[in-house]
């Protein structure tokens, strides 16, 4: 027998997964990248059961599902959208709206903040940042 004990549900699955890792929301991502190791799972369950796989070819895929914890998958979504909103952000920074390139802010940044103003107060990031677009 090749397959089909469990109607390939698992490609079903696959294209919902697929779908939702697509998705704006972060949370929908993290549950599609949970729903293509489910798909996997399912996938080597019914070959399991279909005899195209020997018994216990499914067992490191399902561990896999069973390991897969949302806050842990949640906070590696949140980290990889941080290192992309960092690049678009260090991009940004590298032109000023003069339109002078400046390639070296994150240096220039912090000269200016170590060095201290009048009142002998430094300045924030915050205000670093500002005042570069002025």
């Amino acid at each position: 027998m090749s397959g089909g004990s469990w109607d390939y549900f698992c490609y079903r699955l696959d294209e919902i997964a697929g779908r939702l890792k697509d998705e704006k929301a972060t949370i929908r991502r993290a549950f599609g990248d949970h729903l293509e190791l489910c798909s996997k799972a399912l996938h080597d369950i019914e070959w399991v059961d279909s005899g195209d796989y020997g018994d216990g070819d499914d067992v490191e895929s399902i561990k896999k599902v069973l390991a897969d914890t949302l806050p842990e998958k949640s906070i590696e979504q949140a980290k990889s959208e941080l290192g992309q909103l960092r690049d678009q952000i260090n991009n940004i920074l590298a032109v000023r709206p003069t339109g002078k390139h400046n390639a070296n802010f994150s240096g220039e940044a912090a000269r200016e903040n170590k060095e201290s103003r009048k009142d002998g107060a430094r300045r924030n990031p915050l205000q670093i940042f500002v005042g570069c677009w002025l």
